[in-house]
This record gives structure tokens, sequence and C-alpha cells, in this order.
């Protein structure tokens, strides 16, 4: 089973948003 991580409401804040999937187990793999 796959974990599914859903962002919201960033505000347009790229780097923020960056930073934040920096901390994601298996990032690599993820789709954006």
């Amino acid at each position: 089973m796959k974990n599914i991580y859903i962002i919201s409401d960033v505000h347009g804040c790229y780097k923020s948003l960056l930073a934040l999937i920096e901390q994601f187990p298996n990032k690599q793999n993820s789709k954006i």
C-alpha cells in the first residue's frame, strides 16, 4: 500500500513546498 500525501493551500510559496517535499519518505519515487 502506498502512502499518499496531499498538499494544498501553499499560497504559491514554491520554496516552502520544496522544503516540505524534502521531508517525505520515499520522495524520489513521488509524483508531483
